[in-house]
């Protein structure tokens, strides 16, 4: 018995060096934590994900774990990105990235539709993951690293963009007729 959970061991990575616990998420960098918690404050938002159009954001760096892109509209919240940083080393930090929204207010209960829309959610937390990298890992951002995130999206959700394009259609010839 005692090989055979070895072999699974050892199928699975099991050099505990190489291989990340599926329970301690995030990647670690090779730069310090106050210098990637630096590098993180001055890095914008990851591009296109959000769209084409500009997003006004504010950055929240107080807490030297945590870096948060607040994505704002008119003033009001609609999306926060979040990077939560440790110190695996002196010289080494994990990041962890995540997304959260508002669960009241202009928009609705953002929080809500990014639990129902998971495969979105997914999608902003990859496009933070790669902002991330690139920023420390002082490189362009690689929109290819988001392609498979936005193709589980875009065929999660095509009912709605279907849904929704028809009621746009109908309402454009309602217009028309008018």
């Amino acid at each position: 018995m005692l090989p055979l959970i070895f072999g699974c061991v050892v199928a699975l990575g099991g050099s505990f060096g190489a291989w990340e616990w599926p329970w301690i998420s995030g990647r670690v960098y090779d730069v310090p934590l106050e210098e990637a918690h630096r590098a993180l404050e001055k890095t914008g938002l990851p591009p296109m994900v959000l769209g084409t159009e500009p997003h006004d954001f504010e950055v929240e760096g107080g807490d030297p774990s945590k870096v948060v892109w607040i994505v704002k509209k008119n003033g009001n919240e609609r999306l926060r990105f979040v990077a939560e940083l440790s110190a695996v080393s002196e010289s080494s930090t994990r990041v962890r990235a995540d997304v959260a929204g508002p669960t009241a207010g202009p928009f609705g209960n953002v929080s809500q539709r990014l639990a129902d829309h998971k495969t979105v959610a997914h999608l902003y937390v990859v496009a933070l993951e790669e902002q991330v990298a690139a920023a420390l890992e002082h490189r362009a951002f690689r929109i290819e690293a988001l392609h498979p995130a936005m193709m589980a999206a875009f065929v999660d959700n095509i009912s709605d963009l279907q849904r929704s394009a028809d009621g746009a259609a109908a309402a454009s010839q309602k217009r028309d007729r008018k």
